[in-house]
């Protein structure tokens, strides 16, 4: 059910990412990321309340957790209840713990965009794909090169930004 229910938030499919994730959550009620996705999966559709009350869900059980999944669970918090540079703080943390994670190198990068500090987000996308290329495994969504797209586009990188757009096309 968690893996079904990524795989659909990673195609943008999120009313069967929600059922995928609560279908888990009903097996495990511990399963926090199954948590934190849901309230993502509400969220990106605009359920805002919906999402703080998943998010508030998984955030009263982080005492009882792992390093990762408290430092997730903390980052997930400070989406809906915080400031980006609290969830800085925290992807860091996560970054500290496996620096191998390119997803959250990706996201600290989309992080420094929405900051405005687009030469930091450059090294952070950057990395990310370096990362992927190092698998030898392509990333699950587009995203991962338009927001880099976006960060040279906007410090002036504009031959970086096409070259990379054929790349991903």
């Amino acid at each position: 059910n968690y893996i079904n229910g990524q795989n659909a938030f990673a195609k943008r499919e999120y009313p069967e990412a929600r059922e995928m994730f609560l279908n888990a959550i009903k097996i495990d009620s511990n399963f926090t990321m199954s948590i934190i996705l849901l309230a993502f999966a509400y969220g990106n559709q605009g359920f805002y309340q919906d999402a703080k009350k998943w998010i508030l869900k998984a955030y009263e059980k982080k005492d009882n957790m792992s390093t990762i999944n408290k430092a997730s669970t903390e980052w997930a918090h400070a989406v809906f209840f915080g400031t980006p540079y609290e969830q800085l703080k925290y992807f860091k943390q996560l970054q500290d713990i496996d620096e191998q994670q390119a997803g959250i190198i990706y996201n600290i990068g989309v992080l420094y965009n929405s900051i405005y500090q687009y030469d930091k987000a450059i090294i952070e996308f950057e990395k990310s794909l370096a990362i992927f290329k190092m698998w030898k495994i392509k990333p699950s969504w587009v995203f991962n090169y338009t927001d880099l797209g976006y960060a040279y586009h906007k410090t002036g990188q504009y031959e970086k930004e096409k070259r990379l757009y054929k790349k991903a096309e």
